[in-house]
């Protein structure tokens, strides 16, 4: 599968930018101690100036209002997180690296999310719906150059959105930051209603009736997707049976 990262916006690629993720499945710091340690640093200043206080602090009233607001805000961070990663690792690498990355990333969500009082299945849902319209968009990015401009700009709002709230679940799940449950339940609800806009603004930009790509082939790097759904998979039906 071709990812295209050399034409393809970097604001359009979604990850979870935490440093867990960032050390764990980047591995950054092996490779750039200095470029690691100023994204730490980023990330650790996106946590207590945005993910923190809406977690823990904001009021029912408040909390649609501060999740845009803080999605926009820290949008800037991870556009420059990611501009970094590319550099680190060149364009090759990323491009390599990218999907089985958001899998890996993304493959934590479950178990995490139900330790903390998220249903299980919903979670596993979540997960799947976020990885396949990013491998789609990413199979994409050449063309985004021709996209009308209204369509890209939906794509992109979709795409803070989607990456702030995965973000701030991740930070919940891997226990970064303690959050009451009706936060985190909320925290779910504007995710999963970014996650459907950023789909519905995938669905329109890519021809339904045109075959995809499957997904496999040029992610050698620590495994395939293929062979990392069939783990995710045979996790699931062992969970089944207890």
């Amino acid at each position: 599968m071709s990812l295209n990262v050399e034409a393809m916006p970097l604001t359009t690629h979604t990850l979870l930018l935490t440093v867990n993720t960032v050390e764990k499945f980047w591995k950054l710091g092996q490779r750039s101690p200095v470029v690691s340690a100023r994204v730490i640093r980023m990330l650790e200043q996106a946590k207590q100036n945005w993910f923190v206080p809406l977690l823990t602090q904001t009021q029912p009233t408040d909390f649609d209002r501060l999740f845009d607001e803080f999605a926009v805000k820290y949008a800037r961070v991870r556009v420059e997180v990611l501009s970094l990663l590319l550099g680190v690792l060149g364009p090759g690498e990323f491009k390599t690296r990218y999907v089985i990355t958001l899998a890996k990333a993304l493959a934590q969500f479950p178990q995490g999310g139900a330790q903390v009082g998220l249903n299980l299945q919903d979670l596993e849902e979540m997960q799947k719906r976020c990885l396949k319209a990013s491998v789609e968009i990413t199979d994409f990015g050449q063309h985004l150059q021709l996209v009308e401009p209204g369509l890209l700009k939906s794509l992109l709002h979709a795409i803070e959105a989607c990456d702030f709230g995965m973000t701030a679940l991740a930070l919940i799940f891997d226990g970064s930051i303690p959050a009451p449950l009706w936060r985190i339940r909320k925290t779910s609800d504007r995710t999963n209603q970014a996650l459907s806009s950023y789909e519905d603004s995938v669905k329109a930009l890519i021809d339904p009736g045109k075959p995809r790509p499957p997904l496999r082939g040029s992610l050698n790097i620590e495994g395939d997707l293929d062979s990392l759904f069939a783990e995710m998979s045979k996790g699931k039906r062992k969970r089944k049976t207890h």
